[in-house]
């Protein structure tokens, strides 16, 4: 019998493992353009991987490691570039000086020029430059981050049109990186740093990387993302292979590599990073995590019509993106679900919320069927009084829109529960700020077929001020279908459905609509073939004249026919603008397993919650059971 002893069997692995390495980068795709240069040394060259697509990609630039005295653009794992092309991502993958040849900062302004090289290929590539990311690990991701979050460095009056390119990022993504140069942090925040002589060598960095010792402190401020992060910066997703509180390896090799690329250093980031508000995801060992990975981190933020579905319109020509900071997420109502919302002209939020608590969220008292509450403030110092419920707690209403038309709380509920596919819309009205509600008719809209209920309603200003018209527009629809429907009616006649006027389509301007007065006219007024549950919100953006719709859908591996949102797996999100109530509508985003794939079902922008300049709001959601709440989360748009 043939044995083969241990250290043949390692070997033979290791051969393995390095055969197979080998082939995945034999099948990497060729690059569209390679070793071009976008400097004069010869290693300051990049190649470029032109993702298919009709219309200008995003693109991620790749930044090898190895403390800037090794490495290569070749280091691109083959899947990496796949996912990412796959996606509609084009890819750049740039050599820099090494230390030896020039000292540092010469490395991070060798991937400065790269980037503004690429940007001004723009056309010739087909690129979208306003969609931009960085990724690397160890040294790549020094530089990664320092393009990230280093203020603009850009020359507007620059000869040199490369230099006149912007080198901000949409986004980063880094793999063991190093957060700060500052080698004297090193050694007093990495736990375990040796105090040998042999190790103490690393706490004098700069004299491998080139940099005198009267220069670096310098050069560590001017290049360390804890150095240079601001308010303004983009989000990023580091990974680390250990844990916080893991024991240091007692192979001195393996420790170095250990000590130089601790999660320490994402820790440090991420703490300065939730005080600025700014979204940032740290991965380790067994650590919860918002998306699956790197790509998936890349593809949601670059690609802003997201990645699991197809959108049903075009891309916003007005707003390029929009990105969430998970940092600024609080939650309230514990226990309670729906929460439309509506700005009163007392300058307070109202919301209505069904089956549960309320506010308080903390399940003493009765429990109620449906229930309104009055914020005050912004969050995340919201400040919430519940001002009435009525219901056993299950079954006897829903709430499915809410308007204040100024002094008066107008409401459209559900006579029973939102996931009974005929039941229909009812009423009710308050004129004492909500503490007490008058009932309407069982069924508001009786020249409606069964289960066609309202949706959502136009939100503007409070009290309804500075609204577009005399009108105020309210959106209907069928449970878990893909149209939705617009309907229009006097505000001194919300009630009353014979005063109603039917969207039935876009004039030949493709800007006015035209109406009816018969419901049978209708025509859908919004389409998605990935359908919605419950609810929608639309809000009018002053400041940018926009009309914001959002809503959830479905994906692939959803269950679209039960009425049990905790068995759909619905836990998508897209957001929509329109210059007007009824369009024509493109996209800002669409994306499934948004923040994560816990069912979600409900999503609005309070008005009162977007800044004067439109550029920033408030995302409220709630979903079942974990989401059984309200939450709010800051989103931030750029702008075209």
């Amino acid at each position: 019998m043939l044995r083969l002893n241990r250290s043949v069997i390692i070997v033979c692995l290791v051969v393995l493992q390095s055969s197979l390495a080998l082939g995945q980068q034999l099948n990497k795709p060729r690059p569209t353009r390679a070793n071009v240069p976008y400097g004069d040394h010869e290693r300051q060259v990049l190649d470029f991987w032109q993702a298919e697509s009709a219309e200008p990609t995003p693109f991620v630039l790749f930044i090898h490691g190895g403390g800037f005295a090794a490495g290569s653009k070749e280091s691109l794992k083959a899947s990496t570039l796949k996912d990412l092309l796959d996606a509609g991502i084009s890819v750049a993958a740039v050599n820099y000086r090494y230390y030896q040849q020039s000292p540092l900062p010469a490395a991070l302004q060798d991937c400065r020029r790269a980037l503004q090289f690429v940007r001004s290929k723009a056309d010739g590539w087909n690129l979208d430059k306003t969609h931009a990311g960085a990724t690397g690990g160890s040294a790549g991701a020094v530089a990664s981050m320092y393009l990230a979050f280093h203020d603009e460095m850009a020359d507007p009056t620059s000869s040199d049109p490369i230099a006149r390119e912007s080198t901000r990022l949409t986004c980063v993504a880094t793999t063991a990186g190093q957060t700060t140069l500052d080698t004297h942090w090193w050694a007093t925040n990495v736990p375990g740093w040796p105090k040998d002589e042999g190790i103490k060598q690393d706490t004098h960095a700069y004299r491998r990387w080139g940099i005198s010792e009267a220069d670096f402190t310098a050069v560590v401020n001017d290049s360390s993302a804890l150095s240079l992060i601001s308010k303004d910066d983009p989000p990023i997703w580091m990974s680390y292979w250990m844990r916080p509180g893991d024991s240091m390896p007692k192979d001195l090799k393996r420790a170095t590599s250990w000590r130089i690329h601790h999660v320490s250093f994402g820790v440090a980031l991420k703490e300065k990073m939730d005080s600025l508000g700014i979204e940032s995801h740290l991965v380790h060992p067994r650590a919860s995590r918002a998306y699956d990975g790197l790509i998936d981190f890349l593809i949601a933020k670059l690609k802003p019509t997201g990645f699991a579905v197809h959108a049903p319109y075009p891309p916003s020509p007005v707003i390029a993106s929009v990105d969430f900071r998970f940092a600024t997420e609080c939650e309230f109502g514990r226990g309670s679900d729906q929460w439309p919302m509506t700005w009163g002209a007392d300058g307070h939020l109202y919301a209505a919320w069904g089956d549960g608590w309320g506010w308080r969220g903390d399940k003493s008292g009765r429990k109620y069927s449906i229930g309104v509450t009055r914020i005050a403030a912004t969050p995340p110092e919201l400040q919430g009084t519940d001002v009435w419920g009525d219901g056993p707690g299950h079954g006897f209403a829903k709430p499915e829109a809410l308007v204040a038309l100024d002094d008066t709380l107008h409401m459209f509920w559900t006579r029973g529960d939102s996931i009974n596919d005929l039941d229909d819309t009812a009423t009710a009205e308050s004129r004492d700020g909500g503490h007490s509600w008058t009932y309407g008719n069982d069924k508001a809209f009786p020249q409606a077929p069964a289960g066609f209920r309202v949706r959502g309603i136009c939100q503007f200003g409070p009290g309804y001020q500075d609204s577009l018209d005399r009108f105020v527009y309210v959106y209907f629809g069928f449970n878990r279908q893909s149209d939705l429907f617009l309907g229009r009616v006097p505000s001194e006649h919300l009630f009353s459905s014979e005063q109603y006027e039917w969207f039935t389509g876009l004039a030949e301007d493709n800007v006015r609509a035209t109406w009816s007065k018969s419901i049978k006219d209708r025509q859908p007024v919004f389409h998605d073939p990935n359908g919605y549950i419950w609810h929608i919100g639309v809000s009018y953006n002053s400041g940018l004249k926009r009309f914001l719709l959002t809503k959830p859908h479905y994906c692939p591996g959803d269950d679209r026919k039960t009425p049990l949102v905790r068995d759909s797996g619905v836990a998508s999100f897209g957001l929509f603008d329109a210059p007007t109530p009824w369009g024509p509508w493109t996209t800002v985003h669409y994306q499934d397993n948004f923040k994560d794939g816990l069912v979600k079902f409900s999503y609005f922008i309070p008005t009162k919650l977007i800044s004067q300049d439109g550029r920033e709001f408030w995302l409220a959601w709630s979903g079942w059971p974990e989401y059984d709440s309200v939450r709010f989360v800051q989103g931030r748009l750029s702008l075209r």
